[in-house]
C-alpha cells in the first residue's frame, strides 16, 4: 500500500480508498458466490425429497434461521445494556 502511494502521486489516503474499495469488491464476490452456493444445495436438498418431506425441512429451515437471528438480537441487546 505504501508503494501505491509513491507512485503518480497518489497520497496515503487514496492509495488506503482504492486498496479498501478492491477489498470490498472482493468481499462482494465472495458473499454471491456463497450465497449461489447455498441455493444450489437446498435445491439439491430439497430436489431428494418428497413434497411433504420438502415442506417440513423448508418450515423447519426458516424456524432455525428466525430462532438464530432472535438470539443474535437478544445477545446483541445484553452486549449493549452491560
Amino acid at each position: 500500500m505504501v508503494e501505491l502511494a509513491g507512485k503518480g502521486g497518489m497520497d496515503a489516503a487514496e492509495g488506503m480508498e482504492l486498496e479498501m474499495d478492491a477489498k470490498a469488491e472482493a468481499m462482494k464476490r465472495v458473499l454471491e458466490m456463497a450465497d449461489g452456493l447455498r441455493l444450489e444445495t437446498l435445491r439439491g436438498v430439497v430436489g431428494l425429497l418428497r413434497p411433504a418431506q420438502a415442506v417440513h425441512f423448508l418450515v423447519a429451515a426458516a424456524e432455525l434461521h428466525l430462532a438464530v437471528h432472535k438470539f443474535g438480537r437478544r445477545k446483541d441487546g445484553a452486549a449493549a445494556a452491560e
